[in-house]
C-alpha cells in the first residue's frame, strides 16, 4: 500500500538457523498506516520483545511501538506506544540530498535484570535532532516517558543500543565537525554510556572522521 511496509511475519528456529518454522503474520496496522524495522530481543524470562516504528505516509505521527510474546512467538500482546519519532530523513546539509541511514527505526537492548531499553533517532528541521530513549521496568508491559541523550548534536543518526552488567551504551553518527564549503561531509561516530539506567551519560568519539559522501549509495534512500 503506497510502498509502506504492512504486515509483520515471525519465524522461529531451534537448530541454529538450519531450518525455520512457517512464517506467521503477527501484526498488521490499521489501514493507511505501516509498520517497519521490527527488532526482537529475548528477555531473561524467555519472553520476546518486538519493537518497531508505525506511522503513515507523512512526516508526522511516527510512533515507536513494542509488543511482547510469552509463547515463543505463537501469540503476542497488543502493541503499546514507547515514544514519538519523526520521519524526517537525514540529509547532506549543504546539498540537501538524502543519506541512507536507519531512519526512525528503533534499536532495543535488555539489561541482565530484565529492564528493557529502546533508542531511536528523531530529527527536526534545519539540521536539529536527538537520540531518544525509553525504559521499561516491567518487562515491556509499559514504558516510562522518553528522554533525550544529552550532548548529542548535529543531526545524529543510526543509533545502536547495548546493555550489560556495566550499564548502557549507545553509538551513533553525526556531522558536528563538518566544515561548510569543503568537498567532504565530515562524519564521526560516537558512543554515550550510562551506568545509572540512563539518568546520566558520558560521550566519547570512537570513529572517524570520514567522508560520508564517499559511502555507497542505494537506489533509493530513507
Amino acid at each position: 500500500e503506497d510502498g509502506i511496509p504492512r504486515t509483520a511475519y515471525f519465524a522461529r528456529t531451534v537448530d541454529g538457523g538450519a531450518t525455520w518454522s512457517t512464517p506467521q503474520a503477527v501484526y498488521t496496522p490499521a489501514a493507511g498506516r505501516g509498520a517497519n524495522g521490527h527488532q526482537i530481543a529475548v528477555a531473561p524470562d524467555g519472553a520476546l520483545i518486538d519493537v518497531f516504528t508505525e506511522g503513515g505516509s507523512g512526516l508526522v505521527g511516527q510512533v515507536v511501538m513494542a509488543m511482547r510474546s510469552e509463547g515463543q512467538g505463537a501469540t503476542w500482546s497488543s502493541p503499546m506506544p514507547v515514544g514519538q519519532s519523526s520521519a524526517l530523513p537525514t540529509v547532506d546539509p549543504e546539498r540537501n540530498t538524502p543519506i541512507s541511514t536507519g531512519g526512525p527505526l528503533p534499536t532495543v537492548a535488555i539489561a541482565p535484570g530484565g529492564d528493557v531499553f529502546v533508542a531511536w533517532q528523531s530529527l527536526g528541521l534545519a539540521g536539529s535532532g536527538e537520540i531518544q530513549f525509553a525504559r521499561s521496568i516491567d518487562h515491556a508491559r509499559s514504558f516510562q516517558v522518553q528522554r533525550s541523550i544529552p550532548r548529542v548534536r548535529a543531526s545524529p543518526f543510526t543509533p545502536a543500543l547495548a546493555a550489560g552488567p556495566g550499564g548502557l551504551a549507545v553509538s551513533y553518527y553525526d556531522f558536528r565537525f563538518d566544515r561548510r564549503g569543503d568537498r567532504e561531509l565530515t562524519t564521526s561516530m560516537w558512543i554515550s554510556h550510562s551506568h545509572d539506567a540512563g539518568r546520566s551519560w558520558v560521550e566519547s568519539r570512537i570513529g572517524g572522521p570520514f567522508d560520508m559522501r564517499g559511502a555507497p549509495r542505494r537506489a533509493s534512500t530513507q
